[in-house]
Parts: structure tokens; sequence; C-alpha cells
């Protein structure tokens, strides 16, 4: 689960560097504000962030689901990682762990970059799959309409208060 705004954020970076199948141009050409708002409206591609995270309510007491915060993950990673290990079973020692941690990290994705970029589509050149990996990088794109208008979206799926708690998430 990552903060729906930096979804947004990054949503169109993508979708703004993904050319069409036919090369006709890119999957979203505009700005990032109206990016936003069609967004904001579940008119572009998977609908909106709030009605993906009601998607996944229903599997929160379902034993075989772990939610993951994008967040947890770039502020202390190890403790995701155990959680996560410990959760498929694996049976690795926490030696194998830290033998693994370093090619976890945005740095080495950076650095092998060809092992994660998509080659299923053709991309507006000098785009990098692997763009910052932050959090709050909405901030960067955010002014006070895009946040009135996610706000209003989560209230549209979530009428009687805030997010599921397992979110983590609260916008007012």
């Amino acid at each position: 689960v990552r903060d729906g705004r930096d979804v947004s954020t990054s949503f169109y970076h993508h979708l703004a560097s993904q050319g069409k199948s036919d090369g006709s141009g890119y999957a979203f050409e505009g700005s990032f504000s109206d990016f936003h708002t069609q967004w904001c409206q579940g008119s572009i591609a998977y609908g909106t962030w709030a009605d993906h995270i009601k998607s996944w309510h229903a599997a929160r007491a379902d034993p075989r689901v772990l939610f993951v915060r994008y967040e947890d993950m770039i502020q202390n990673l190890r403790p995701v990682v155990d959680a996560v290990s410990l959760h498929l079973g694996l049976e690795l020692s926490a030696a194998d762990i830290d033998e693994l941690m370093p090619t976890f990290g945005m740095d080495y994705m950076k650095l092998h970059k060809d092992r994660f970029q998509p080659i299923s589509v053709k991309w507006k050149d000098g785009f990098e799959f692997l763009r910052k990996g932050v959090v709050n990088d909405h901030k960067t794109q955010y002014a006070s309409q895009q946040q009135t208008e996610f706000v209003e979206m989560v209230k549209r799926t979530y009428p009687s208060g805030g997010l599921p708690a397992w979110t983590g998430y609260r916008f007012e």
C-alpha cells in the first residue's frame, strides 16, 4: 500500500512516458493537473486509489495476504523483509537476509536497471522506470486543487469517515 497522492504522481510519470502500442503518442498526454482530475474521477486505467484500497479490504482477514506499506519499506526495509520472509515461511537466517539486503534497495535496482525496466512497452527517451523511490514526492506536483480532489475522492468511497485502519493513512 502506498500513499495515494504519491501513487498519482508516480502513475502520471509512468503513463506520460509509456508509448501507445500503435506508436501514436503516449498513454497519457496532458498536464499533471489534467491527469489528477481524471484519476480522481476514476477515468484513468484501473480506477481510483480509494476504490483499489476498498477492493483489498475483504482480504484483511485472509492469512495468505500480508499488507506492506511503501513508507515502512523506505523508512526501515529490514523489518519488512523479515515480516515477508516469515509470512512466506521462508527458512532464511538473519545472515541470509543480511546478504540479500543490498539487492533490495533503489541504488542496486538503478545500478541494474536492465533487470527492472519493463521491456513490454516503448518508453519515452530518457525515462527511467525506477524514478525516485521516495516518500512524499506528491509535494513536488500537488497544489491545493489536487489535495482537495484527492480528499473528495477518498470521501466518495468512504463517506462515513476515513480509510480502513489497516492502511495507516488519514486524509482530512
